[in-house]
């Protein structure tokens, strides 16, 4: 039992590294500093692999970068720890579009729009359907 939560939870100074490697990130991310923070953020996610924080904003900079086939693993992995996370999955579906997976891309927007949550995230729905085209 001892072994298997000591593998559960990176060790605190692991985590405090992540934490750290994650700030950094942001604030490159916000000085757009796309490269950097990629680095950064990579870094953090290495360190704790069972936040999904990272990677949730690797994607957006994945995409900023060109990165289109990263992008889509890392909201993979988000939407699979956080199903209910819908702007990942909007960008999720921007990245594949990105990527010229359009037959994906059109699946994962209209799987969005179905959900019954969305429409009480007016500035979301909205994104959805003008990446729709409707």
């Amino acid at each position: 039992l001892a072994l298997a939560l000591a593998l559960a939870a990176p060790p605190d100074a692991d985590r405090r590294e992540a934490i750290t490697q994650y700030a950094l990130g942001r604030l490159r991310e916000r000085d757009d500093r796309p490269a950097a923070a990629a680095g950064h953020l990579e870094a953090a996610a290495r360190l704790d692999p069972d936040s999904t924080e990272a990677l949730r904003l690797l994607v957006p900079v994945y995409r900023q970068l060109g990165r289109d086939a990263a992008a889509v693993r890392a909201a993979r992995t988000v939407l699979d720890a956080d199903p209910a996370d819908l702007g990942t999955a909007r960008q999720l579906a921007q990245a594949l579009f990105d990527g010229n997976r359009f037959a994906e891309a059109s699946a994962a927007l209209a799987t969005l729009a179905a959900r019954p949550e969305l429409p009480g995230k007016p500035a979301l729905f909205l994104g959805v359907l003008t990446d729709r085209g409707v």
